[in-house]
């Protein structure tokens, strides 16, 4: 079969729907990972910090420059970079659908040729 090779023809003013109706998800999940980037920083000023101190340095005669390090608790930094990392997908996405829903309202009675994965970026899940 070759369905890479398939195309259908779809009006810009459907597709211009189906972009806003993508911006609207994406706006939807930025949102959700700004509050949850929101709660992980609560926990973290609450309880993230652990404070290491190596064998070492409970030798104060000694100066090696041993001492006790503060550090964020590593689930916590790992939460919060999935946070960033969500939002910068979710802010690219938003942007890259609005400008599209700009382009084909400007042109709502043009007929364009979609191959699969156009479709599946305009209606796919």
């Amino acid at each position: 079969m070759r369905r890479h090779e398939w195309q259908f023809q779809f009006q810009a003013g459907k597709l211009a729907e189906a972009a806003a109706k993508k911006r609207i998800h994406h706006t939807q999940r930025f949102d959700f990972w700004t509050e949850a980037k929101a709660k992980v920083m609560a926990e973290v000023r609450e309880t993230g910090i652990d404070v290491l101190e190596s064998q070492a340095g409970t030798n104060y005669t000694s100066n090696k420059g041993y001492g006790p390090q503060v550090t964020v608790k590593t689930e916590l930094q790992l939460k919060l970079t999935e946070c960033y990392q969500k939002l910068q997908e979710h802010d690219g996405k938003i942007k890259e659908y609005d400008g599209w829903v700009q382009v084909l309202k400007g042109n709502p009675d043009n007929t364009l040729l979609l191959n699969a994965d156009d479709y599946l970026y305009f209606f796919g899940v």
